[in-house]
């Protein structure tokens, strides 16, 4: 099965973990009067568009393995089902991206 590019995923849109837990994203934050400072929102919204281009960057695969991973919360037996590998596939393709996105985006973010 070919999934390259077939997960499209919002950075505007909480993961499920956040909404349940009560967080909300940046659009969300606007009428919270306990809401970040203007200069902390750019500060988050400059990290959010940072990890988009960082996510952009990654193979279709490492995307859509992140997205099933964090945003639809399937365990790695879950994905591999769904992707046709092993459990053990999808954990290394997991630990590349995250590593890929650490390397991208640690000097950004210090």
């Amino acid at each position: 099965m070919d999934v390259d590019g077939a997960v499209e995923v919002s950075l505007d849109v909480a993961p499920r973990a956040l909404r349940d837990e009560g967080q909300v994203t940046a659009a969300g934050a606007i009428a919270d009067e306990s809401a970040p400072s203007v200069d902390d929102r750019l500060t988050q919204e400059q990290r959010v568009a940072l990890l988009g281009v960082a996510i952009r960057g990654l193979r279709g695969q490492e995307r859509t393995v992140l997205a099933l991973y964090f945003y639809e919360e399937l365990t790695l037996q879950e994905i591999a089902h769904v992707l046709g590998l092993s459990a053990s596939r999808i954990s290394q393709i997991r630990g590349e991206a995250l590593d890929k996105l650490r390397r991208y985006l640690t000097p950004m973010l210090d």
